[in-house]
């Protein structure tokens, strides 16, 4: 009498399990087999529609960046060029330099006063109070400056002061209490202001040779939330015009607008686009550099990213510096040789860098260490030399801390 196999014994899992294992060996290995073949016919397929076929949404138009490389970066006082760093102390208060006088002298806005100052003997010279903001033409004849009044040029020598409004002849589309003003030509006898409303502006030039001041419209171009950067030379203005209509047609309004370029416009309105970025893709703190180029900085909304670009406007060559996502501000100096950005650190602390990136060589160092938590620094590019003046002003915005970058190789 055989023995009874039970449900649940060792003897009757024991023989369950030995005629499955003589089943699992050839199944499995047969199923191998297959899959085997299957996957290689499979890996064909795949291999042959990726090479005859663009992925969904390519985008054969899009502008191609080159590879960044990053510059090498050396410790300060090291590398193929040579940086002093040296405090300028005795500052006047809350003072914010905007303009260079030959090399002792600076002008800019000291509170509500806008002074000129001598960081040689300390003196400085007050050109007008309770003003909102101002400048200075490149001969630092003329001053132009804004206060609950009016706009304002003023004759720095002889004093007298004129308001560029009373010579208007066109009228306002829109009533606004007073233009701002941007910037003079580098032959210091045109002004450029302007009438900014919530989405346009009304520019003008005010040319003092002539004494007139007359409007400036854009003739191929929607003045959609623009304003002038500056003169490329005595004859064509840099502007930044923003969008108001997506590249796609899909994505939702912004305020912003859906992107913005830089463009260039000669005295009869005519202007040209620079740059042609995407959606969501703005330029930030653009600056005229020794008129071959333009630094600026990219703004990838969509990514967070930014980039650092040097732009030449009559080549049109447009090569990215550097790309760090916590840029703010660039300048170069005044034979386009060095180019110099700030970077600051999102971190509790607030810390700061300024690096000097010397654009033949290609080499990149740091130059100053902000150390401390600080609301706002500007760098200040000399005329004529490779020196930059940067200004510190500290979170309560109670201390201005001044410094002057020679550069040299």
């Amino acid at each position: 009498m055989g023995r009874e196999r039970r449900p649940g014994s060792v003897l009757q899992y024991n023989y369950i399990y030995k005629q499955s294992d003589i089943f699992d060996s050839y199944f499995w290995g047969y199923l191998m087999k297959r899959v085997i073949i299957l996957t290689s016919i499979l890996i064909m397929l795949l291999t042959g529609c990726q090479q005859g076929e663009s992925p969904d949404g390519a985008n054969s138009s899009q502008v191609e960046r080159p590879e960044v490389e990053e510059p090498r970066v050396e410790e300060p006082g090291s590398g193929e060029f040579n940086v002093t760093v040296t405090p300028i102390n005795e500052v006047p208060n809350y003072f914010t330099p905007s303009n260079w006088l030959g090399d002792k002298k600076l002008f800019g806005i000291s509170g509500s006063r806008l002074i000129i100052w001598n960081r040689e003997n300390k003196q400085q010279r007050i050109l007008a109070e309770d003003v909102w903001t101002g400048t200075i033409s490149p001969t630092g004849k003329d001053v132009a400056y804004v206060n609950e009044q009016s706009l304002y040029v003023l004759d720095v020598e002889g004093g007298i002061s004129i308001s560029p409004v009373d010579l208007e002849t066109k009228e306002k589309s829109i009533p606004v209490a007073h233009p701002m003003p941007y910037s003079w030509s580098p032959g210091g006898s045109k002004l450029i202001y302007a009438y900014d409303y919530e989405w346009s502006s009304e520019f003008y030039i005010y040319d003092s040779q002539t004494g007139t001041s007359k409007p400036y419209q854009f003739k191929n171009q929607d003045n959609f939330l623009s304003y002038p950067v500056g003169w490329i030379n005595n004859k064509q203005l840099l502007f930044l015009v923003s969008s108001s209509e997506p590249k796609t047609g899909k994505q939702e309004y912004t305020e912003s607008g859906y992107r913005n370029n830089l463009m260039i416009g000669d005295m009869a309105g005519n202007l040209q686009a620079l740059t042609d970025n995407q959606d969501f893709n703005f330029v930030l703190s653009p600056y005229i550099g020794d008129g071959d180029n333009i630094a600026y900085i990219l703004y990838n909304k969509n990514n967070d990213s930014k980039e650092l670009h040097l732009l030449n406007p009559a080549t049109g060559v447009d090569k990215v510096i550097t790309n760090k996502s916590n840029l703010h501000t660039a300048v170069i100096t005044a034979n386009g040789q060095y180019i110099l950005y700030h970077v600051k650190s999102n971190s509790a602390d607030g810390s700061g860098q300024i690096y000097a990136v010397d654009l033949v060589s290609g080499k990149q160092k740091l130059v100053l260490e902000v150390t401390g938590s600080y609301s706002d620094l500007k760098m200040l590019s000399h005329n004529t030399k490779n020196q930059v003046i940067v200004t510190i002003k500290d979170s309560n915005d109670s201390k201005y801390e001044m410094k002057l970058i020679n550069l040299s190789e």
